[in-house]
């Protein structure tokens, strides 16, 4: 018999153990420091694919007639069925061959009953279901091989195309693929000039780098507290942070949620920069007092994005895309992307490589044309949650800003508990997870800062109490129904 296997070790065992395991089925054992826990959650197939191998593992290895075994086979094989000692210190142990095969088959079937954080056991067959599931379908798939075949691999036309296409989406002046969202919010600021000296207002309660690249360009963060319900910035907090050296604000849409137009308003009436942190809200959308519809990446002077896999669309891998409403930022935006070069390859300002490869952009390209499709399924399961849940004595629905459309990248759930929500969901085989459980100022980075004992209220109290629970569009009725269930459970 000729055999190709991979041995998984769904528990932590001792390097000693691990060939004594692999041994009982006379293969060969690869370790691997990368993880002691098994896979969050396992494809059908592998687990299909594993308990038959180990079904098939009670039959004797046998060859074909007439086959010869190699000796190092043969000798694996006969230590493992005990009928001799073997010399390889490999398997040197007291442990007879059906014995080490109950020990494998015990550790690989008793990982299919729990969930994959070492917890309590769900139900047989269950799959785990992720917070996040990336599209990835024979569309993209051949953009992005035509691409490679195509061998223009940068600064070619996939590229200019989608930040033409991004652009025309969010209604803005134009827009430039980048490397991701923590370099678009860098070279917004750079775009901006800000640097020593100036201040720029930010939420504490958001990603680290909304904050961080203020930092990088030598500039100030002024921290504010959020609104209590939407989480974003707090217009009259702002208002109140603004002095001499103000130079911009960094307003955040958080987990798909606008801010609100007000601080456009303020912004504009001020004459500072608004940057908008449109990460989390491709196909947001709001409707402004004068009766326009704006959309996430234009409603601010420049916008920011990321392509994170985990996001509503992606590029598959790292990537991100600056915007502008502005004429001045125009040119701008695209240079300091390109080693802050002019079309004829002078350097006009301080940049850096920031190129989105053409591989990534096809398949931005691809995935653009789905998003208001995937988006409204995000809503659809929103609501669905929210009907739902909607008299839970210990569960809170988020709440959707007047005139807007969330894009619903995240639906948080409040609860004065959420590590036993947490926990709850987690015996259920459903990921959850809290977000900036630590706000920015507060974080080490900012120990000199002087704002970093600063009590922030809204913040504070949102990032003790707020739970996050899967709402990609990826998610199955049936995955929802089971998210439900667990949810209405939790008393």
């Amino acid at each position: 018999m000729r055999a190709f296997a991979i041995t998984v070790f769904p528990e932590p065992v001792e390097p000693s153990m691990a060939a004594c395991l692999a041994s009982t089925i006379g293969l060969m054992s690869i370790g691997s420091p990368v993880s002691l826990l098994f896979p969050k959650y396992m494809p059908r197939g592998l687990n299909l694919f594993l308990r038959c191998c180990i079904g098939s593992m009670t039959s004797a290895f046998s060859t074909p007639s007439g086959e010869r075994m190699s000796p190092i086979m043969s000798a694996r094989l006969r230590s493992s069925s005990g009928s001799e000692p073997s010399s390889n210190p490999l398997f040197s142990d007291t442990m007879s061959g059906p014995n080490r095969l109950q020990v494998l088959k015990g550790a690989l079937l008793s990982a299919f009953e729990k969930q994959t954080q070492g917890g309590r056991r769900i139900r047989r067959g269950m799959e785990r279901i992720p917070m996040a599931r990336p599209t990835w379908n024979n569309e993209m798939r051949l953009a992005a091989v035509a691409t490679l075949d195509s061998k223009q691999w940068v600064k070619g036309a996939q590229g200019s195309a989608f930040g033409i296409e991004f652009a025309e989406y969010c209604g803005a002046l134009s827009a430039t693929p980048c490397q991701n969202g923590s370099s678009a919010l860098w070279a917004a600021l750079r775009i901006a000039e800000i640097g020593p000296g100036d201040e720029v207002i930010v939420p504490s309660f958001t990603f680290i780098s909304s904050t961080t690249c203020v930092l990088l360009v030598g500039a100030t963060p002024v921290f504010v507290d959020i609104e209590p319900e939407y989480y974003c910035l707090d217009v009259e907090q702002v208002r109140q942070a603004i002095t001499p050296k103000t130079k911009a604000v960094i307003g955040v849409h958080l987990f798909g949620q606008v801010y609100s137009s007000e601080l456009v308003d303020l912004c504009k009436k001020e004459n500072l920069v608004l940057i908008e942190d449109a990460a989390q809200a491709h196909g947001a959308t709001q409707t402004y007092a004068d009766g326009s519809t704006h959309t996430a990446g234009a409603m601010g002077d420049i916008g920011c994005f990321s392509f994170f896999p985990s996001k509503n669309m992606a590029v598959g891998g790292e990537g991100g895309m600056l915007t502008t409403t502005q004429a001045r930022f125009q040119d701008r935006i695209f240079s300091i992307t390109n080693h802050g070069r002019s079309p004829d390859l002078e350097a006009i300002q301080l940049g850096s490589n920031l190129r989105m490869s053409e591989v990534s952009a096809a398949i931005g390209r691809s995935q653009l044309s789905h998003l208001d499709q995937w988006v409204t399924r995000r809503r659809q399961n929103a609501e669905k949650y929210t009907a739902e849940l909607a008299t839970h004595p210990l569960l809170e629905t988020p709440k959707v800003r007047p005139n807007t459309q969330h894009s619903w990248h995240q639906y948080c759930i409040r609860t004065q508990n959420p590590t036993q929500l947490i926990a709850h969901l987690d015996a259920r085989g459903i990921d959850a997870r809290r977000y900036y459980t630590v706000p920015c100022h507060r974080q080490q980075v900012y120990s000199t800062h002087h704002q970093f004992n600063d009590v922030l209220h809204n913040t504070d109290h949102a990032a003790e109490s707020l739970v996050a629970i899967p709402v990609m569009h990826e998610l199955t009725a049936d995955e929802q129904q089971r998210i439900i269930e667990a949810l209405l459970e939790y008393q």
